[in-house]
């Protein structure tokens, strides 16, 4: 608990570090301390022994959310950007279980949780009997996997050394036009020095799974290759540029046997990619950049090997050449593919993520909590807009403005607001729920009630809000999943 109360000194609702400062603080170094060697306890914990622990994790989403004490669990874990510590603990479980499927043959970890042991206690469950469900729910079973290879084959002080150029000569962002991310990219193409081999690498993810091309253009024999490999069913943008670069390489060291070029350009349009490979042979995790590192240490004899960044989708042809190529090769059949760790890592991380969401967002839709009944909206629009519409604002502080009976009646274009408040905001419900100011409270625990007043002329409430903390709405439900006037009141 002191790393906690450090946590809550470093911001108030009124000042301090940012929510998602608070959340990268508190998964650094608070939640690895409770996480450290959950495979070997977790799968046997008791319910009662993991509370202590949750209580923990609560705390430290109320000092991110700025949420009060009263708020629901999963409610205030949503506002808080964090999964609850069970589903955190199930991910690190499922990450280790995929780590050892892909250890050596020999090692005694994958020998142990590739049997089936039998259960001794009814009440407890192993490590085996809970992550292999969620590998399989994860669709990771019938994988192949890619081999863990904790080190680097290459030593660092045999790999070679290409120049990597991750910027351009004329710097310029995302956000320019088109153009001038194309005459940036040709001034940078043309300062460097005339390559006798050119390689155009793209990489592309698609519904079916994700494909990799490479355009490659030899000025030695005059001659133009188009290379198309399938990525896999679960791979990412990431995986396929590094997949795109890897089959890059193997077609260079086959051509290079017949052509010996003595300068060669790769360009990429994947930033992250040539930033890592800059790092060195030291800085491979994954086993595509060690396969790039060990087919760059057999490439030593060409004298000029320049990676260079260039900008995506600014009309360069080569670029957009590669690009056509990576899209055709992820409609491609994407079966028998190894599937490397760190995608099986985030795969079973966003597998488990939205299986929690769902269990919130229907435990709102369904049961008793479920009291939203279906309306025809209102023909005026200016009554249309959600409470998503003031998404942005921060801080957020509003009047809504409900009739003796809980419903909406309107809400006014400008409030008077409190001394402590900066600016305002006001904003329409469609007039097809059943509102109330408990409905604020709980779905949103980040609100502040400062008062309500009784108007006798229009015979309606008038509720103040304000968000006390700097964050913007992030409520899981939308605007058609609130909770009746009964279901809150059980939480308030």
């Amino acid at each position: 608990m002191p790393k906690i109360t450090a946590l809550k000194s470093l911001a108030s609702p009124h000042w301090g570090a940012s929510s998602s400062c608070l959340r990268t603080i508190y998964q650094t170094l608070i939640r690895p301390t409770i996480d450290y060697g959950a495979p070997a306890w977790f799968p046997s914990l008791a319910p009662s022994n993991l509370r202590p622990l949750s209580s923990i994790h609560h705390a430290a989403c109320r000092a991110i959310s700025g949420c009060l004490r009263s708020s629901p669990i999963d409610l205030l874990c949503s506002e808080a950007r964090l999964p609850p510590l069970d589903t955190h603990l199930k991910i690190q479980c499922g990450k280790y279980f995929e780590k050892a499927l892909r250890l050596p043959d020999n090692n005694p970890v994958k020998h142990t949780l590739q049997n089936t042991a039998p259960q001794r206690l009814r009440t407890q469950q192993s490590l085996q009997t809970l992550a292999r469900p969620i590998s399989q729910s994860a669709g990771l079973a019938d994988t192949p996997r890619v081999p863990l290879h904790p080190c680097s084959a290459v030593p660092p002080w045999s790999s070679p050394l290409p120049i990597f150029r991750p910027a351009l000569s004329n710097p310029c962002s995302r956000t320019d036009p088109p153009d001038v991310r194309l005459r940036a990219a040709v001034a940078t193409l043309s300062s460097l020095p005339s390559p006798d081999v050119e390689l155009w690498t793209d990489g592309s993810v698609g519904p079916g799974g994700g494909g990799s091309g490479c355009f490659a253009i030899c000025h030695l024999c005059d001659s133009k290759s188009s290379l198309t490999v399938p990525s896999g069913s679960h791979s990412s943008s990431f995986q396929a540029e590094l997949i795109a670069i890897r089959e890059a390489l193997t077609w260079l060291r086959l051509h290079s046997q017949s052509c010996q070029p003595s300068c060669v350009h790769l360009c990429s349009d994947s930033l992250s990619c040539v930033t890592l490979l800059e790092s060195g042979p030291e800085a491979s995790r994954c086993a595509q950049l060690q396969d790039v590192w060990r087919l760059l240490s057999e490439l030593t004899h060409i004298p000029s090997f320049i990676f260079q960044w260039v900008p995506s989708h600014c009309g360069l042809p080569h670029n957009e050449m590669a690009d056509s190529l990576a899209s055709r090769a992820a409609t491609l059949s994407q079966t028998g593919i190894p599937l490397p760790f760190n995608t099986a890592c985030a795969r079973i991380s966003r597998h488990l993520s939205c299986q929690w969401r769902s269990s919130v967002t229907s435990s709102l839709l369904t049961g008793p909590l479920h009291a939203c009944q279906t309306h025809q909206p209102s023909p005026d629009p200016s009554v249309q807009r959600s409470l998503s519409s003031a998404a942005t604002a921060t801080p957020l502080f509003f009047v809504l403005t409900y009739t003796a009976s809980g419903s909406l009646l309107r809400l006014p274009a400008s409030i008077a607001a409190p001394r402590t408040m900066t600016s305002t905001t006001s904003f329409c419900f469609a007039p097809l729920l059943t509102l109330n100011v408990f409905d604020i409270l709980v779905l949103f625990p980040s609100f502040l009630c400062f008062g309500r007043k009784f108007s006798p002329s229009l015979g309606c409430h008038s509720v103040v809000f304000y968000e006390h903390r700097q964050s913007s709405l992030r409520a899981t439900c939308s605007a058609q999943d609130h909770f009746s006037l009964a279901a809150a009141s059980r939480y308030l």
